[in-house]
């Protein structure tokens, strides 16, 4: 049963908490419902500006339900529905060009439907009116890693996370661009190698202390310390310990999988034993070349372990002091950035002309647009 409307938070709550969400997300659509009912239900409590977006949300919300549904020979409605929902958010952004609500939806928008570049126009004057929202440094980082531009993104994911320092999703996504792109940031010599290994496992280690029931994030924790030279392996043991404890309802897989995980740790400690008992545990088939690789560094009488990918000296003082961040240097890197997206005329003033829409191998609604925002050679 619904909450009566007049207990419910106000418009301004669920707009602002729409624009943090995909478009298509089950909570996207519960709070679209309510910031429609609450309007509905009392409009003279709202500004004409609050009235119209919310009936823009409305309208985008009826647009990808209707997507859903919608088969090839469709796409001459679809298209049209798409059109009236592009000119609805310029018409509203035209009448109230600061509103940054409006800016943020419109470009989470114009990116779901595959128009990045377009998108990221809106998330940039957004960032101009409101520097310190961690949603917009996330979705410009986005569109800087998607361009091919990853170091320029680093800046702009650190942020994120300092300005939003209690929301896990963007520690994590922090820790996944330092794993995907260290080398490059160690070239541009942005970060050194121990730096880069340090803020990957404390931002996966936040993220996981932020969210501590979700195994995603658990898993990925545990696993950089494989991606670290050097790591500390009992932290990174209990940390395999915590998910088979913290996690029941694991399946057979992924509990021989962490198995292997903790043996892998276990022969790098001299406690091949205690490893052989675990792998020989291991039952799933899809496992079974892992298992008979460390089954053999197990028995190995040698005493050689599982090779690093490093053999630099860890500085284990910094991994338990963590790094600090934003510095100036970052900070000024961030600024320099955004000055040249906008010296690139990435915000132009042209309106968007639905060309057609269409639905992709996916299912996804990706639209073509006629007005085309023009290239230019970064500088």
């Amino acid at each position: 049963m619904l909450p009566s409307l007049k207990k419910l938070p106000t418009l301004w709550f669920y707009i602002v908490t729409l624009r943090f969400l995909h478009p298509t997300h089950t909570i996207w659509i519960l709070l679209t419902f309510f910031a429609i009912a609450k309007i509905s239900a009392t409009p003279s409590g709202y500004s004409l500006a609050e009235r119209n977006l919310a009936k823009v949300i409305q309208e985008q919300f009826a647009f990808f339900e209707y997507a859903k549904e919608s088969h090839s020979d469709q796409e001459a409605e679809l298209t049209r529905k798409a059109q009236s929902v592009v000119s609805a958010y310029e018409v509203h952004l035209a009448e109230n060009p600061d509103d940054v609500n409006g800016l943020i939806l419109f470009g989470k928008f114009l990116k779901k439907v595959g128009q990045n570049k377009q998108a990221v126009d809106y998330f940039l004057k957004a960032d101009l009116l409101e520097p310190k929202l961690a949603v917009i440094k996330q979705q410009i980082a986005n569109y800087l890693v998607e361009s091919g531009k990853a170091v320029d993104a680093f800046p702009f994911f650190l942020m994120a996370a300092q300005l939003s320092p209690k929301v896990a999703d963007y520690h994590f996504e922090l820790g996944t661009f330092i794993y995907l792109f260290s080398t490059e940031l160690t070239q541009e010599k942005i970060l050194t190698p121990q730096a880069s290994s340090t803020l990957m496992l404390e931002s996966f280690k936040t993220a996981t202390i932020l969210s501590p029931k979700k195994l995603e994030y658990a898993l990925r924790y545990a696993q950089c310390f494989f991606d670290c030279p050097n790591y500390e392996k009992q932290e990174a043991l209990s940390q395999w310990d915590l998910i088979l404890a913290d996690f029941s309802n694991l399946s057979i897989a992924e509990t021989d999988y962490i198995k292997l995980c903790k043996a892998r740790i276990l022969i790098e400690l001299k406690r091949k034993r205690e490893a052989k008992k675990l792998i020989q545990s291991v039952s799933s088939k899809t496992l079974t070349k892992s298992k008979l690789s460390l089954l053999k560094k197990a028995s190995d009488t040698k005493g050689r372990v599982l090779p690093l990918k490093s053999s630099k000296k860890s500085n284990k003082e910094a991994i338990k002091t963590g790094f600090i961040f934003p510095t100036d240097k970052h900070l000024q890197r961030m600024q320099s950035v955004s000055s040249r997206l906008n010296e690139e005329k990435l915000l132009s003033e042209l309106t968007l002309d639905v060309l057609k829409a269409r639905l992709d191998g996916a299912g996804s609604v990706k639209l073509e647009f006629l007005s085309k925002i023009p290239s230019y050679p970064s500088k």
